[in-house]
């Protein structure tokens, strides 16, 4: 289940998100954030990102 959205047009591949993220469930591919994994929902990569880029969805 997918709790993280991610606006790719925003997100500018920097990886504030990735180092972030305690579940490893976010990685940079082809310059974008992108949801590898299942998301703990715990908001820290959506409170780094510079672009704001990434909004937590219920």
């Amino acid at each position: 289940m997918k709790v993280i959205q991610i606006n790719t047009e925003l997100c500018i591949g920097c990886g504030a998100c990735v180092d972030e993220c305690p579940e490893n469930a976010l990685k940079v591919i082809d310059g974008k954030c992108k949801l590898v994994a299942s998301c703990a929902k715990n908001g820290n990569c959506v409170s780094v990102c510079p672009v704001g880029a990434l909004k937590q969805i219920p």
